[in-house]
């Protein structure tokens, strides 16, 4: 069976939640939709977003979504890590991690990658990056990467992170 194009899949769940939300009718497209989607879903055992038609190629996934803020939670700890005062600059402070970032993915991750813990003595940046390194997302060498990374991650200003919960089931 032909998968759903995304964007009329997209359609069809939101005239079923409309019908839903308001006990109205379901039109006849989206009742085929529906019903080809449960079909697929029990013959080919695909998860139910896949056999609706709503796993758009290209999009992340939420797992990917939630590793890239748990790497960049700890890359921006990493940055913040470099200023020996406040009053150096988050891009000053990229360009101090930068070189030291590609040192690490070249020499330290290799050995590092099989989970071995971190050494005591390692500056916290160095720490930080094995962490940011585990997610399994690859760590950016540039430093208008590390200040993206460091810009993605302040956009919540609330005192604890509210995606750890949802991140711990990774």
């Amino acid at each position: 069976m032909k998968p759903w194009p995304s964007e009329l899949a997209d359609q069809c769940l939101r005239r079923l939640w409309a019908a839903v939300c308001t006990d109205g009718q379901i039109d006849p497209l989206t009742r085929d939709w529906l019903q080809q989607g449960l079909l697929q879903l029990g013959r080919d055992e695909v998860p139910l977003h896949v056999a609706l038609g709503l796993a758009a190629q290209g999009v992340p996934s939420m797992r990917t979504r939630f590793l890239t803020l748990r790497r960049d939670r700890h890359l921006a700890a990493a940055v913040d890590a470099m200023a020996l005062d406040g009053q150096v600059a988050t891009w000053a402070r990229c360009t101090r991690l930068q070189p030291l970032v590609r040192r690490f993915v070249a020499d330290v991750w290799p050995r590092y990658s099989a989970g071995m813990p971190a050494p005591q003595d390692w500056p916290v940046w160095k720490v930080e990056l094995l962490h940011a390194a585990r997610t399994g997302q690859s760590l950016p060498t540039s430093t208008k990467g590390l200040y993206r990374s460091w810009t993605r991650n302040r956009a919540f200003s609330c005192p604890c992170d509210p995606w750890t919960f949802f991140e711990n089931y990774l």
